[in-house]
């Protein structure tokens, strides 16, 4: 049985599409990534407040739904969006086994479930170390992983100072499984393999000057390689 999108969510979500498409230039890049049913767990970089509602408006999936950190209900404005939208509001600085239990659930019932896996939003707008969370949801689900990008999300009240569109770029990396445990690998080595493999695929969305804490990860520069070889096959 899938879970069902509240009729207000809905709602709520298609009048927020029709500001976004007037005060923003959204482009997607990735999108046939995107699939079309079923469960897969969204994993983003994360430098802007708004990134969870980008991402979600950057699919014309119903079934989507962000994991977004309670410290955002401190502020009026974001707290009146993502309540309108629906997300799960994760506890930050401790294990929230209840919203992870959430996560899962709407997993298991096919939904796309988004994640920024730094946990916390970057400051400098570069990648910061990855944390376990989105490796340990994708395992327990046993879903396969988007990786995707948002940028120029931090941009909003200097584009709208000006009078100008927001230029968002909401970008979409091919869906991957997590890499296998090796059977003499112990659970925290895996964990920390798993969730560079995430973040790796999350570096190679984004310009160089943006990977921070994965710029010189060999993992990145093999999947740089792999993606520059794809593009000169057409």
């Amino acid at each position: 049985m899938r879970v069902r999108v509240p009729k207000k969510a809905l709602s709520w979500r298609k009048f927020l599409r029709r500001v976004v498409n007037a005060l923003v230039d959204l482009r997607v890049e990735g999108k046939e990534y995107i699939p079309e049913q079923g469960a897969c767990l969204v994993a983003t970089s994360h430098i802007s407040r708004l990134d969870t509602p980008f991402l979600m408006f950057a699919t014309t999936r119903d079934d989507t739904i962000g994991m977004v950190a309670e410290d955002y209900q401190r502020f009026p404005l974001f707290k009146w969006i993502l309540d309108g939208i629906k997300v799960i509001w994760v506890k930050r600085g401790e294990y929230d086994f209840e919203a992870f239990r959430e996560a899962v659930d709407y997993l298991r019932k096919g939904w796309l479930v988004g994640i920024a896996p730094e946990g916390t939003r970057s400051p400098e707008g570069v990648l910061l170390e990855g944390k376990p969370g989105a490796a340990l949801l994708a395992e327990r689900a046993k879903v396969k992983v988007l990786p995707a990008s948002v940028s120029g999300s931090t941009a909003m009240l200097s584009r709208w100072f000006k009078l100008r569109k927001m230029q968002v770029l909401v970008r979409f990396g091919e869906p991957f499984n997590l890499p296998a445990q090796d059977q003499e690998e112990d659970k925290k080595n895996w964990l920390r393999r798993a969730t560079d493999e995430v973040m790796a695929r999350i570096a190679v969305l984004l310009p160089a000057e943006r990977r921070g804490a994965y710029t010189a990860h060999p993992r990145v520069n093999d999947l740089a390689e792999e993606q520059k070889a794809k593009e000169a096959q057409g």
